[in-house]
Formats: structure tokens, sequence, C-alpha cells
């Protein structure tokens, strides 16, 4: 599948990983503007955290195997996945829209094809309101 250079990287390193905090904004809210990854963590968000191995394995197979590709483009957020890795940095943030068409990460602006599995499995977390 076609990976950005920095996306292949981070997922050659996903072993390190051990910590998956998701963070969810309503899909039905409705804002003035698209809600980029700066503002989308200020904001009162919904958040489940995983640490269970398999589960954050499986997420990365399917980021792995969805094919994405840069350009430009406007992204309203719902969705945020922050990996950790086992000294409690960040590896990497993907930041999607409900739709799973646009996303970003780590700065760079993205198109996914094929992304229905990524969603399918953020939508089957039980995510709580914070």
């Amino acid at each position: 599948m076609a990976q950005p250079w920095f996306l292949r990287a981070a997922l050659e390193d996903r072993g390190d990983i051990v910590k998956l905090e998701v963070l969810h904004l309503d899909d039905d809210l409705r804002t003035r503007e698209a809600i980029g990854p700066a503002k989308f963590e200020t904001l009162e968000l919904r958040r489940s955290l995983v640490e269970d191995p398999a589960a954050i394995e499986s997420l990365l197979t399917y980021i792995a195997e969805t094919e994405i590709d840069e350009g430009p483009g406007r992204l309203d957020a719902r969705w945020g996945l922050v990996f950790t890795n086992v000294r409690g940095q960040r590896v990497f943030s993907l930041y999607l829209d409900k739709f799973g068409k646009r996303a970003a990460a780590d700065g760079y602006e993205l198109n996914l094809h094929h992304a229905e599995r990524i969603l399918q499995w953020l939508n089957s977390l039980q995510v709580e309101n914070v």
C-alpha cells in the first residue's frame, strides 16, 4: 500500500507502541468552521484509553493496509489517535474526519482510500465522555 514516508517510519517502530488514546468529537456536532488537529485536542472530547497490545496491533495493521497519500484539503477532525511508547512519548498522532476520507498526521494533510476498517474499529470502542 502507498504510505507517506513519515507514516511508514512510525509503523515500522510499532513494536514500541504500548498505549493508544482515542479522542472522539460527535460526528453530528455542527461547527462554524472545520476543526484541524491543533484545535481538536483543545475541545471537550470523549476519550478511550487502549493498552491491549492485540487491539493496538489490529488498528495499526488496518492503518498500514490503508492506502494513504499526501494531498491538500480541509480536514474536519472527528477522531484523534495518539500512539504512545513505553517512555510516555508520542510516536505519532493521526486525525480523521467522520468519513475516513481526510486525515492529518504530524502536520501533513492526507487522503485516505478504503479506510472503512479503521472507522469500524473506532466505532466499536466504548468512548467515554470526559
